[in-house]
C-alpha cells in the first residue's frame, strides 16, 4: 500500500508540474514571440538587410538622368599642362607695348581655349600669384605690371 501511495503522489505531482508548465508557457508565449521578432530585426539590421520600406531619396542622381555640366567646361580630369599659365602670362606681358593691368591680362588669358571654362575670380587670383613670382616682371603701379627691359 505504501508503494501505491507514493505512485499516486508522484503521478499527482507530475500532473501538477505539467499543468504549471503549460500555464507558464501559455503566458510567456506572446512575450517570447515579441522578443524573437525583435532579435530577427536586429540581426537583419546588423547584416545590412532591410526589414521594411526605406523612406526618403536615395543618394546620387536619378537613374537615366544626365548630370548638368557647364557648356564649354573641360571633361572631368582634364587639366592644363604644368606651367601653361605662367608661359601665357609672360607671353602677354612681352607682347604688351607698356605696362598692363591685371584684369586685362586675365581677359587675354581667358580667351585661350585652355583657360576658357575657368572661373574669372579664381583665374584673377592665380594670375596675381603668377605675375608676382615672375622674375622678369616689374610692378609699375597698383595692379599694373610690365616686363623688365634688358
Amino acid at each position: 500500500m505504501g508503494r501505491k501511495k507514493k505512485n499516486a503522489t508522484g503521478d499527482l505531482l507530475e500532473q501538477m508540474q505539467s499543468a504549471v508548465r503549460q500555464d507558464v508557457l501559455a503566458s510567456l508565449g506572446p512575450a517570447l514571440s515579441g522578443l524573437q521578432s525583435a532579435v530577427n530585426e536586429l540581426e537583419a539590421a546588423l547584416s545590412g538587410k532591410s526589414t521594411g520600406k526605406r523612406r526618403g531619396l536615395k543618394p546620387g542622381p536619378k537613374p537615366g538622368k544626365k548630370t548638368a555640366r557647364k557648356a564649354g567646361s573641360p571633361a572631368k580630369g582634364k587639366r592644363t599642362p604644368r606651367g601653361a599659365l605662367k608661359a601665357e602670362v609672360e607671353k602677354i606681358l612681352r607682347a604688351a607695348s607698356g605696362p598692363i593691368n591685371l584684369a586685362k591680362i586675365r581677359n587675354k588669358v581667358m580667351r585661350k581655349s585652355l583657360f576658357k571654362a575657368r572661373d574669372p575670380k579664381i583665374m584673377y587670383a592665380q594670375i596675381v600669384h603668377t605675375v608676382q613670382n615672375l622674375e622678369n616682371a616689374v610692378k609699375t603701379g597698383r595692379g599694373i605690371y610690365a616686363i623688365k627691359k634688358k
